[in-house]
C-alpha cells in the first residue's frame, strides 16, 4: 500500500469513527466530536486479550482502518 491510499483509509477512519461516536452521544455532546478530537476520545488501548491472543479493540482507531481494508479486499475480489 502505498502513501497516498494509507492517507485515505486514516481519513475515512476518522470520519466513521466520528459518525459512530456521534451516533451513541446526546445533541448537546455532538457539537464536540470532530475530525480534529476523534483520537482524544477514543480509548488509547488499541488491543486486549481474547483467549489467549491479542486482538483489536473494537471501535479504535486501528479497528476502523482494518474494517476499511477489509472492506475494500472484499469489492476488489467480487
Amino acid at each position: 500500500m502505498n502513501g497516498r491510499q494509507a492517507k485515505r483509509i486514516r481519513k475515512l477512519a476518522k470520519l466513521e469513527l466520528v459518525d459512530w461516536l456521534r451516533g451513541q452521544l446526546g445533541k448537546e455532546d455532538q457539537a464536540s466530536i470532530t475530525i480534529d478530537t476523534i483520537l482524544s476520545k477514543l480509548s488509547t488501548q488499541t488491543h486486549f486479550l481474547l483467549q489467549g491472543k491479542y486482538t483489536v479493540a473494537p471501535y479504535s482507531f486501528r479497528w476502523a482502518i482494518k474494517q476499511i481494508k477489509k472492506n475494500e479486499r472484499r469489492k476488489r475480489s467480487a
